[in-house]
């Protein structure tokens, strides 16, 4: 573990201010500060060749949680490596402590007592700042600005409900009588009435003799109207004889004073009616009769005329005020009036004494321990903890170590995991050798040698480029955590294991064919199915991610099949004339060529798409009956030797378009014999 020791304290320095007289003690001082860590990109250049991680540390001196651009103390940087993490270094020597923070702005003057100041005592610590002195007089207020315009008027809010109907207000004199509109037509006459009971039959008067109708003389001026005399008593009603022809109307005499109205007779049997006499001549009116009882109401005549309007009455009490509209929308806003004049600034308070010291800051420290690969970091990394050396959580302040419970700060800073083209790794596969798995590093080219399975290999290796996966005996499918360096059985239930096979991971399932067989099996989704071949395979061929091909190259012959990995079935066999009698793993394709090397010869190529003859590229490498993988994303092939054992292991880099072989580091022992590579990209 490294430690490295901020530059400058937490606890940030005053200047020693001297007051006149005795101030107010001062406060105590806040809390403590936190330190903090920031980190960042850092691109490739002089701090760091390759790139990596700056890491930005100080105090929170505003305590606001974040790590402000004037709060960095210190900087350091965590650099890519050009290749695998190598070995932690040794802890280095403990920087020397930077120099102290800048002096804090000096208090406000508190007010003084009027004392004469003593002479100045030794420089003590500084302490807290003291109480802010009072306020000066506020300043005479600036005149006010001109008022704006006033803004458009707003929209008309919404009628709001209407109010209670005020008072009655007192009526009005009477208006001048208006003209008296023309009388209108009478009236139909209306229904008439029901008949009321009939009451009782009074006693039949004797009836008077009729005198002669005398003619009719001019109507005299109406008299006063008489009294009404007492009604006679009716008396018995006669019977009802014959109706005679109607005689000439007399005249009307005088109507003689009412009789009192002797009771009702019975009714005598109607007699027949007589023919209308002539109208006679009308006699002079009698005095009025008793006024009858009121016949039913006419019909209302025409309207007359309206009269003058006559004057308006006194106005009646207001009615209680609606409720108010909706607020019309704000007009614009008026012009600001000009600014007034700044009042002048009160005088400033007198200093305060100088606060009690407060506590002693102290330093802020840096560890950074290393990340194995795993799953915090899946390329292993850098952990950096930041803190202040306070004695917080139970340890000792001012010891210079930072101890658990003073960390404030932690951040991990992981290396790139595994990329494209970064690995190669080999082991043989045959079951009549003990499993040993290598990895190559194509950045720094160097082998190590990784965890092995508990079972010998029984297939060529395949990759999803997490993990990789290989058939072994006891009919397992197994699989390599590149991560976690470990094994894992990934299904029990497969065919028949040959001594070796032909396998390669894809998208669309795991397939396997047992070396020198006729039958391509695929693991997918956990179940296990079968398709027939036409020629017997061998363990050498390529899976082309781009078209989602696979190659697979004829046991003892340089020709191939090539096989629809989405459907599971054969597309075609392409026929390659030329000596190759190998058994190995060479054989791979790239961009519409097969590529193949036998024993001791040259690689050979033939084309990919039709039936055609190997052609030697001119180039042979330092391998023997080498196992090969392609390299899509460089564009290049890489072929390791068959064994120790057997004529060698070495390993090489060949690139078709620029037909060019480069040699690359030797693996190191342990495979015997019948080696193959694949690419983790």
């Amino acid at each position: 573990m490294r430690r490295t020791q901020f530059a400058g304290l937490l606890g940030l320095g005053t200047a020693i201010l001297a007051a006149c007289g005795t101030g107010n003690p001062g406060q105590d001082g806040d809390a403590g500060l936190i330190g903090l860590l920031a980190t960042s990109n850092e691109p490739a250049g002089a701090n760091c060749a390759e790139g990596g991680t700056r890491l930005d540390y100080g105090a929170d001196a505003n305590r606001d949680g974040t790590l402000d651009e004037d709060e960095i103390e210190g900087t350091e940087y965590v650099c890519n490596g050009p290749g695998d993490t190598g070995p932690k270094g040794p802890d280095g020597d403990e920087g020397d402590e930077g120099p102290a923070g800048e002096t804090g702005p000096t208090g406000p003057m508190g007010e003084g007592y009027g004392g004469e100041a003593g002479d100045m005592g030794p420089d003590g610590d500084t302490g807290a700042t003291g109480d802010v002195g009072a306020t000066g007089d506020t300043g005479d207020t600036g005149d006010v600005g001109a008022t704006g315009d006033t803004g458009d008027t707003g929209p008309t809010g919404a009628t709001g409900a209407t109010g209670d109907v005020g008072a009655t207000g007192a009526p009005g004199g009477s208006g001048a009588m208006g003209d008296t509109g023309d009388t209108g037509a009478t009236g139909a006459t209306g229904d008439t009435g029901a008949t009321g009971a009939t009451g009782a039959t009074g006693a039949t008067g004797a009836t008077g003799a009729t005198g002669d109708t005398g003619s009719v003389g001019p109507t005299g001026a109406t008299g006063a109207t008489g009294g009404i005399g007492a009604t006679g008593a009716t008396g018995a009603t006669g019977a009802t004889g014959a109706t005679g022809a109607t005689g000439a109307t007399g005249g009307i005499g005088a109507t003689g004073a009412t009789g009192a109205t002797g009771a009702t007779g019975a009714t005598g049997a109607t007699g027949a009616t007589g023919a209308t006499g002539a109208t006679g001549a009308t006699g002079a009116t009698g005095a009025t009769g008793a006024t009858g009882a009121t016949g039913a109401t006419g019909a209302t005549g025409a309207t007359g005329a309206t009269g003058a309007t006559g004057a308006t009455g006194a106005t009646g009490a207001t009615g209680a005020t609606g409720a108010t509209g909706a607020t019309g929308a704000t007009g614009a806003t008026g012009a600001t009036g000009a600014t007034g004049a700044t009042g002048a600034t009160g005088a400033t308070g007198a200093t305060g004494a100088t606060g009690a010291t407060g506590a002693g800051g102290y330093s802020t420290l840096i560890t950074k321990t290393t990340i194995a690969a795993g799953a915090t970091c899946a390329g292993g990394g850098t952990r950096i903890d930041v803190g202040v050396d306070n004695g917080d959580g139970g340890g000792t302040a001012g010891n210079a170590t930072l101890e658990t419970g003073e960390i404030d700060s932690t951040a991990n800073v992981c290396a790139a995991a595994p990329t494209q083209g970064r690995y190669l790794f080999r082991a043989d596969f045959s079951s009549g050798n003990t499993p040993v798995v290598q990895r190559y590093s194509i950045a720094a080219n160097t082998w190590t040698t990784v965890a092995s399975p508990a079972t010998g290999f029984r297939s060529t290796l395949g990759t999803d480029d997490t993990s990789v996966y290989s058939y072994h005996s006891g009919n397992t499918l197994q699989a390599y955590n590149i991560a976690g360096n470990s094994w894992s059985t990934v299904s029990t239930t497969g065919p028949t294991a040959g001594y070796s096979g032909y396998l390669k991971y894809t998208p669309n399932g795991i397939y396997y064919c047992p070396i020198d067989g006729t039958t391509m099996y695929r693991y997918q989704s956990g179940t296990w199915s079968s398709f027939a071949l036409p020629r017997r395979c061998s363990v050498g061929g390529t899976f082309d991610p781009s078209s989602g091909r696979l190659y697979v190259r004829v046991i003892s012959d340089p020709s191939f099949m090539v096989v629809d990995s989405v459907a599971g079935a054969v597309i075609t066999t392409i026929n390659v004339t030329g000596y190759h009698n190998d058994w190995t793993a060479s054989g791979a394709y790239y961009a519409g060529r097969w590529y193949t090397q036998n024993w001791t010869n040259p690689i050979y190529s033939a084309n990919a798409t039709a039936d055609g003859a190997l052609t030697s590229t001119g180039l042979t490498p330092a391998s023997v009956f080498s196992g090969m993988a392609t390299d899509f994303a460089d564009g290049v092939i890489y072929l390791a030797g068959y064994g120790d054992g057997y004529y060698g292991s070495e390993l090489v880099r060949y690139d078709p378009v620029a037909g060019t072989l480069t040699n690359l580091a030797t693996p190191p022992a342990g495979i015997n014999d019948q080696s193959n590579i694949v690419l983790v990209r």
